[in-house]
């Protein structure tokens, strides 16, 4: 069964905020990934994070993308290596004897 990673977008509701959000969607649909995507839009919430700037991409509590939204190609390429390394880690747990 393939990990769950949990994915957070930070932003205040602007345009790039959407446009960060759209590119996450076209490229988790483009790879059949089903992560749950929280939304953090509270100031409060987005100061705990210790961004830099809006909006940013976080996959399991590490800051991917900030400040700038990422093309459509750097975001594939992100979640392929999450892919990635989920896949060698079942192959290193499978090769572990019994």
């Amino acid at each position: 069964m393939p990990a769950i990673h949990k994915v957070k977008l930070l932003g205040i509701g602007a345009s790039k905020d959407k446009a960060l959000r759209e590119l996450v969607d076209q490229a988790m649909s483009v790879l059949n990934i089903h992560w749950p995507i929280e939304e953090i839009k509270d100031i409060n919430l987005l100061i705990h994070y210790g961004i830099t700037g809006i909006p940013a991409l976080i996959i399991d509590d590490n800051v991917i993308f900030q400040v700038n939204v990422p093309c459509y190609s750097e975001l594939l390429q992100v979640f392929k290596e999450f892919i990635t390394k989920e896949n060698e880690q079942k192959l290193y747990i499978s090769k572990i004897p019994k």
